[in-house]
């Protein structure tokens, strides 16, 4: 199966014309505006983008200790 994670060169497409790929993406799973604004503003620098390369959402097989420790991280945060 293949990954689902941005090609090469993604920054620049997904960003241009006010992130207009990347909300069309949102748009086409049937997110609203301000949900969709949501991922925009987290997600919406090259640098971000960028980081999002290279895994697909088959996270827990494709990097499953980073996952765990990421997670165990997280919840010690976490109040009952």
């Amino acid at each position: 199966m293949a990954a689902i994670g941005a090609p090469s060169g993604a920054p620049p497409t997904f960003l241009a014309d006010d992130a207009s790929v990347f909300r069309d993406l949102f748009e086409g799973y049937g997110l609203e505006s301000a949900e969709i604004q949501i991922y925009v503003d987290a997600l919406g620098t090259p640098e971000a983008i960028d980081a999002a390369e290279g895994i697909s959402h088959w996270v827990p097989e494709q990097a499953a200790e980073e996952l765990g420790r990421l997670l165990l991280q997280h919840f010690a945060g976490s109040g009952p």
